[in-house]
């Protein structure tokens, strides 16, 4: 899936730059969650990185790749989007993706939808803390908040 996935989006990429429209396009390249983790005992026990690419408007295809260790969330995608678009209501959500400086130590938030197996379907959402680099596992915590999973487009256990 992963390589259908960068296939279509050289192609797309491509085609922006044969129609000489690449240069003046936002392109924002995420996912919904990271590694989807399934155990008998309902925790993670690995971090759940979600791949985050933002390629800005005004961005030509002769700059190179930067990469950021800034400590980004899914929270910023809103202020980024609306930011690109230059609509005022930007200030209403976190900062722009590009605007968080990577010595900067916050403290996000990630939602895990625990279950056993797809089988079985889900169980429940947990809520984990993240201090410091996502990457690394001993920065996140569960907060001891958690909802019982009611409705889903996917399965729901039976069992909770």
């Amino acid at each position: 899936a992963l390589r259908g996935d960068i296939f279509i989006l050289n192609e797309y990429i491509r085609q922006l730059k044969s129609l000489g429209i690449y240069d003046n396009t936002s392109i924002i390249v995420t996912a919904d969650h990271g590694n989807q983790n399934e155990n008998e005992d309902l925790v993670l026990h690995q971090p759940a990185c979600c791949i985050m690419l933002l390629k800005q408007t005004g961005a030509d295809s002769e700059r190179p790749l930067q990469i950021s260790d800034a400590h980004i969330s899914h929270e910023d995608l809103f202020a980024t989007v609306l930011e690109e678009f230059r609509i005022e209501a930007a200030d209403m959500y976190s900062l722009p993706l590009y605007e968080h400086e990577d010595d900067y130590d916050r403290v996000r938030t990630y939602y895990y939808t625990a279950q056993r197996s797809w089988g079985d379907g889900e169980v429940s959402l947990k809520e984990y803390r993240i201090s410091g680099d996502a990457r690394n596992f001993s920065n996140w915590s569960l907060t001891g908040n958690e909802w019982d999973i009611r409705y889903s487009q996917n399965a729901i256990s039976k069992n909770k």
